[in-house]
C-alpha cells in the first residue's frame, strides 16, 4: 500500500513537473487565463466566474527576427502580486 502511494505521487510530480501550462488570475479570482502549449504552440483560454469567454485561442508572432507563433518550450512561471496605483492629470474632464 505504501508503493503504491509513493508511486502515485511521484507520478502526479512528474506530471506537473513536464506540463507546460500557466495560469493568472485576476484580482477578485473571477477572471481566469490559461495558458498552454499545444505541441510546441502556445494557446490560451479565459473564463469569467467559471463560464468560458474566450476558447483556445492562438497565441504569438512573426516577425523579421524569428517566428515566436510556433515551436516554442516552456520555461517557466514566476508568480508575483502586482500593487501599483497611478494617477491622470491630463486627462479631459467635462
Amino acid at each position: 500500500m505504501k508503493k503504491q502511494v509513493l508511486f502515485g505521487t511521484l507520478a502526479l510530480l512528474a506530471s506537473q513537473a513536464f506540463a507546460q501550462q500557466a495560469v493568472v488570475t485576476g484580482p477578485d479570482a473571477r477572471l481566469k487565463l490559461d495558458f498552454q502549449l499545444q505541441d510546441g504552440k502556445p494557446v490560451y483560454s479565459v473564463t469569467y466566474d467559471g463560464k468560458t469567454v474566450l476558447e483556445n485561442s492562438p497565441l504569438g508572432f512573426v516577425s523579421n527576427i524569428g517566428d515566436f507563433s510556433r515551436q516554442m518550450s516552456f520555461v517557466g512561471q514566476q508568480a508575483d502580486k502586482v500593487e501599483k496605483t497611478y494617477t491622470q492629470d491630463r486627462i479631459k474632464c467635462s
